[in-house]
């Protein structure tokens, strides 16, 4: 029951960090002017303006959703489970894809002129080829441990025998 309470704690967190900045709120900034590298993108005013209110709560909802994965990945290992360090690896890798989009974005903001990084603007880059496929650990993960994380024929036997035992010393309710 620990984890499954762990699990609903990193809601309560996702809900309030989500809470918080909405009430906070931002202002945007009236003055929208065309991107000096790409014209069809907007950008209004400092880089640094613009952001500042809402990177510090960006950042930690984007963790928290790390966090959020991985507990929900870990919930069916039991004690003698191999694969934990694998999630925790999962983990890291999956949280330097986000810190690096965050540092790329913020950079970015500051130097909106800050060129290329591949054939996009480095935040895309990074979220392209960084973020989206760092849960691809977790697959992996998942595959390398197939056998080790599902019961065996044998564990099933036993969970069933305890089901028939148990639905056969209930009483009834009426």
């Amino acid at each position: 029951m620990r984890l499954p309470a762990i699990l609903f704690a990193w809601v309560l967190v996702n809900a309030g960090l989500f809470g918080a900045l909405v009430l906070q709120g931002a202002d945007a900034g009236p003055q929208l002017a065309p991107h000096a590298t790409f014209p069809s993108l907007l950008v209004g005013g400092e880089g640094a303006a613009r952001l500042a209110p809402v990177f510090g709560w960006g950042a930690a909802i984007a963790f928290a959703q790390v966090g959020f994965l991985a507990t929900a990945f870990a919930l069916g290992f039991g004690p003698e489970r191999v694969g934990r360090g694998g999630i925790v690896a999962a983990a890291l890798v999956h949280a330097a894809a986000v810190a690096a989009l965050l540092v790329a974005s913020h950079r970015f903001a500051m130097a909106p002129d800050a060129g290329l990084l591949g054939p996009f603007p480095a935040p895309t880059s990074i979220l392209v080829f960084g973020l989206w496929p760092a849960p691809l650990v977790y697959l992996w993960l998942f595959l390398r441990h197939f056998d080790a994380w599902m019961p065996s024929p044998e564990a099933e036997a036993r969970l069933l025998a305890l089901r028939r035992e148990r639905s056969e010393t209930e009483v009834p309710k009426s």
